[in-house]
């Protein structure tokens, strides 16, 4: 009971959104069922030795020739993540998450028309959901008009689908749309002003409008909430050197690089940001 308590509802857990249960919560607890049964079985044993020798190792046998097989069978559902995903809507039909994630990896794997059978399905359970996964499905496929439309429409369903709004703003700006992007992500951040994701595409919607300074606090409130985005990290770096704040402008940069080595943009902004450091103190 003390192993499972961290997850009987008296803590708040992010997965507490979508089940208030999960298999591996019992792994732990289940210690305290498989000590004693195996300490039982070697008391046993000794107890008995003198007429049962077998019985110890005979037991430990069977056991765990039971448990090997009922791993074997269950390790099958975890050979990729859309196996894993069917087998949990085969034996959960109404699990809107599983629809979620096999949709977005058909769509991504072009097998369009199970993407889209396996839609209307998600589309009887969760709607405004629905169109925002395929949203970003579209999105990631670059097809940014039509995941425009799939944002919107679950907007209508759900006005106040905070992740709706910042991801519909993302694909504004993308679109060159930068007013109603930040309408948006303002729209996003009213309803949970705790998004830093919605924080970090706000800023980046205002640097384009060439108002780094507000940009810069839009990115800090980001990185108080997130201290390991890399993204953030790099986008304050290039608002802060249009800012001609150029060592603050590096240290970021540096954080994002730290963070993030693959971050293309973070070590381009570094290098620029470097010369130009090093062309100020030339002239000086």
């Amino acid at each position: 009971m003390v192993l499972l308590l961290p997850s009987l509802g008296f803590a708040n857990i992010y997965f507490f959104l979508y089940s208030f249960v999960a298999d591996h919560w019992q792994y732990l607890a289940c210690l305290g069922i498989i000590t004693p049964c195996a300490s039982g079985i070697v008391l046993l044993a000794t107890r008995l030795k003198s007429g049962y020798a077998w019985l110890e190792p005979g037991v430990t046998l069977v056991i765990g020739g039971v448990l090997f097989l009922l791993t074997w069978q269950q390790s099958r559902m975890y050979n990729n993540a859309e196996t894993l995903y069917r087998t949990t809507i085969a034996h959960n039909p109404a699990c809107w998450l599983a629809y979620d994630h096999l949709v977005d990896i058909l769509y991504q794997a072009n097998r369009i028309p199970e993407a889209m059978n396996l839609f209307k399905d998600e589309l009887r359970i969760k709607p405004a959901v629905a169109h925002y996964s395929l949203g970003n499905a579209l999105l990631r496929k670059g097809r940014t008009s039509e995941a425009i439309d799939q944002f919107t429409e679950a907007l209508r369903i759900n006005p106040d689908y905070a992740e709706a709004h910042n991801n519909l703003g993302y694909a504004l700006l993308v679109t060159g749309r930068t007013s109603a992007a930040i309408e948006q992500c303002r729209e996003a951040l009213r309803i949970d002003p705790t998004y830093a994701h919605a924080h970090n595409n706000l800023g980046n919607a205002l640097a384009q409008t060439g108002r780094a300074s507000e940009a810069i606090e839009h990115y800090k409130q980001t990185l108080r909430m997130n201290p390991n985005s890399a993204d953030a990290h790099s986008d304050l770096g290039a608002a802060l050197a249009l800012m001609g704040r150029i060592s603050e402008a590096i240290e970021e940069l540096k954080a994002a690089v730290r963070i993030n080595p693959n971050n293309i943009d973070a070590r381009n902004n570094l290098i620029y940001a470097e010369g130009l450091q090093k062309s100020n103190q030339e002239k000086k």
